[in-house]
């Protein structure tokens, strides 16, 4: 059974395909437009440069992240900056991101027994509420 032009010509475009992939550059889209990605390299760069302080920005560098970072919010732009920089911190022995968080029954910020629906609490249908009442 001898090669039909037709599997000549298959074999052709398929290593044609194959060795122009390369050159297409077959590179996934992340969908991160290119003003965003130029916006976080110029933000990385005066991080960098700065090393979080405010005070060693150039002016335009300071109208710049106030303008197009923190719209318009020097505070927020101070904050970006320093976080950007890896200046803000958990303090140590803080909740940890994804740990148990304190609020439990009996516990501050939890309910507290003696509350709404809890035992020993005010309960519905007390005195004055549908007649009867409790002594």
């Amino acid at each position: 059974m001898g090669r039909t032009p037709y599997d000549r010509f298959l074999r052709t475009l398929v290593c044609a395909v194959v060795w122009t992939l390369p050159l297409v550059g077959c590179q996934p889209d992340d969908g991160v437009p290119a003003s965003e990605k130029a916006q976080a390299q110029r933000l990385d760069t005066i991080a960098r440069d700065s090393g979080g302080d405010w005070e060693k920005l150039s002016e335009t560098d300071k109208a710049y992240l106030i303008k197009e970072i923190a719209h318009g919010k020097e505070s927020d732009a101070r904050m970006i900056l320093l976080a950007k920089a890896g200046k803000l911190r958990r303090p140590a022995g803080g909740p940890q991101p994804g740990g148990p968080q304190p609020g439990g029954p009996g516990m501050p910020g939890g309910p507290q027994p003696g509350g709404p629906g809890m035992p020993g609490g005010p309960q519905p249908g007390g005195p004055g509420v549908g007649g009867a009442g409790r002594p």
